[in-house]
């Protein structure tokens, strides 16, 4: 998610429009910038773009106005938090094991993860920062106190297996900007030679950062 919105960010510096920005997400910068150049206007509006992203666009407007509103379509409130779901948020410095946290905490692993649903992995995520966490009410002192004393030490996560399907307009350069990697990374890691037509499904393994 955090990925999604970088990459949002950058094409709406890009294109200088959210509407072409959140268009170029579904369908690749690249056809966008020739639509743009072909039509001679930026209004995605008037833009003559793949039925998938003409659609894509106004749901995601929709969306956004139904979480502003909280409200579903039909007028009914949107769905809250459990009743009764209490927790405690605490900073975690570094990725430590989940089973772990889960036993200082007293609760399975299996509710731990409802309550961190990004958590994917047996280690909590690694992003460069602290990263904040769930935890029952009433237990995050003890967490917080784990931690400084040792038993919760920094482990390495797994690498990420990352694969991305090619859309159309997508570039090599595009690709490897979006994943924070290298044009050359890429090509070795799929054999592509130079000139190398991306055909739209292709799927391409893609290098953890700093490979």
């Amino acid at each position: 998610t955090r990925a999604a919105c970088r990459y949002l960010q950058e094409l709406k510096k890009e294109t200088g429009d959210g509407l072409l920005a959140v268009a170029a997400f579904n369908c690749g910068p690249g056809r966008v910038r020739r639509e743009v150049k072909r039509c001679g206007t930026r209004d995605f509006w008037k833009l003559t773009l793949p039925p998938e992203t003409r659609k894509y666009v106004p749901r995601a407007l929709a969306l956004i106005a139904i979480l502003e509103s909280g409200t579903s379509p039909g007028g009914s409130e949107l769905p809250a938090d459990e009743p009764g779901q209490r927790w405690d948020e605490i900073r975690l410095p570094h990725p430590v094991e989940v089973a772990a946290i889960a036993r200082i905490c007293g609760v399975p692993v299996g509710r731990l993860r409802e309550w961190n649903p990004s958590w994917r992995l047996d280690v909590s995520p690694a992003d460069g920062r602290p990263v904040t966490v769930r935890v029952p009410e009433g237990t995050g002192q003890a967490v917080l106190a784990a931690l400084r004393d040792g038993r919760l030490p920094a482990v390495k996560p797994p690498p990420l297996h990352r694969r991305h399907r090619v859309r159309r307009g997508d570039t090599l350069w595009g690709i490897a900007r979006r994943y924070h990697t290298t044009v050359s990374a890429l090509r070795r890691m799929n054999r592509l030679r130079r000139g190398t037509v991306l055909r739209p499904g292709r799927v391409l393994e893609v290098p953890d950062e700093g490979d």
